[in-house]
């Protein structure tokens, strides 16, 4: 016969790190943060596994033998899955890979800043809840540095403040003709 307490003790890990995992989860979403996402990954992955090992002691409680070592392989091919998909996101932050969409939306903001013919070239990167964006842009030659630089610090203001974007633009070596 097999004892309640492994199952008393489990329940209560399971409320715990699920209470953990959520709080986490939702930290991570408000702050975009890696970390978090993967500290509540981890909390997550500890309460499906400790769902499989209920699972396995009542197999095995019920007389099927094989039912720790399905348990165990259960949690093993999860966390292996769990860990693939964090590492996918690791390494596309690490490569500098923008989410989708928002090269465009950078590209149409700074086209709209007054006297921006072209964007050159285009960087986004995401650092946390933050993207940083260098663009190097075509101006006319009859356009007035001073102004350029006046006209995109406004609008890098405006934009930090509504997207929590950071933009550094560039004046391109190759002006566009007028």
């Amino acid at each position: 016969m097999i004892s309640a307490i492994p199952f008393i003790v489990l329940l209560v890990d399971i409320a715990v790190n699920f209470w953990r995992a959520r709080a986490l989860h939702r930290a991570a979403r408000d702050t975009r943060s890696q970390a978090l996402a993967a500290d509540a990954l981890h909390f997550a992955s500890d309460v499906l596994g400790s769902i499989a090992v209920i699972i396995g002691l009542a197999l095995t409680g019920f007389g099927y033998r094989w039912g720790d070592a399905a348990a165990a392989i259960a949690v093993a091919a999860m966390i292996s899955l769990l860990g693939l998909r964090l590492a996918r996101s690791t390494v596309e932050t690490l490569l500098d890979r923008a989410p989708e969409g928002v090269s465009e939306q950078a590209i149409a903001a700074i086209k709209a800043v007054p006297g921006v013919v072209d964007v050159d070239r285009l960087r986004v990167r995401v650092v946390g809840p933050t993207h940083f964006i260098d663009a190097i842009v075509k101006v006319p030659r009859t356009f007035r540095s001073t102004a350029s630089r006046r006209s995109s610090a406004r609008r890098s203001r405006r934009s930090r403040a509504r997207s929590g974007c950071r933009s550094h633009l560039h004046r391109g070596a190759g002006r566009a003709r007028q």
